[in-house]
């Protein structure tokens, strides 16, 4: 028979008249404690990519529209893309409509609509774009931009359309 000795966290064995502690296997009872303990680490590993997979990536957007002169504008807009680190998002207007205080069939549109922006993570102020008020009076102190946004994490795209509401603003 031998004499069991606690060894820092390590059980050792001393095997009769070999006088020197030599490593034991490993019990069942070290073997279902270090699965006890493992356990916690695994599932928080796990959890990690599932949080992040819950909260959707997201793409708001805010600007002006100056009147310069005559029919012109100036479009200036800034997306912010909320997502997780390395993401990206392509940004495109797919259209900006004025429609005067309760005269929807009074919609006044402006081109040409601004090239499709690569956003990343975080605010992207685009440069500001001209665009020309289409016929018609625009005494509408707002327009709606549309853009279409994909939205590229982990590998995986959403592609969603989104509006905002942007003030004009007239000297």
């Amino acid at each position: 028979m031998g004499l069991l000795h606690r060894w820092g966290s390590m059980d050792t064995q001393e095997r009769e008249g070999s006088g020197a502690g030599t490593p034991s296997l490993l019990s069942r009872r070290t073997i279902a404690m270090g699965a006890v303990w493992s356990v916690p680490v695994i599932l928080a590993a796990t959890a990690a990519p599932a949080a992040a997979a819950s909260n959707p990536p997201a793409v708001l957007a805010a600007g002006t529209l100056a009147h310069t002169t005559g029919k012109d504008y100036l479009l200036t807009m800034v997306y912010t893309l909320t997502a997780p680190k390395g993401s990206t998002a392509t940004i495109g207007v797919t259209d900006i409509q004025a429609a005067p205080a309760g005269k929807q069939e009074d919609v006044v549109t402006f081109g040409p609509l601004p090239g499709a922006q690569s956003l990343s993570v975080g605010a992207n102020p685009v440069p500001a774009v001209s665009v020309t008020r289409a016929e018609g009076s625009n005494s509408a102190q707002t327009v709606t931009v549309i853009y279409t946004c994909i939205v590229v994490v982990n590998g995986i795209t959403t592609t969603t359309t989104q509006s905002v509401i942007v003030p004009i603003s007239r000297p």
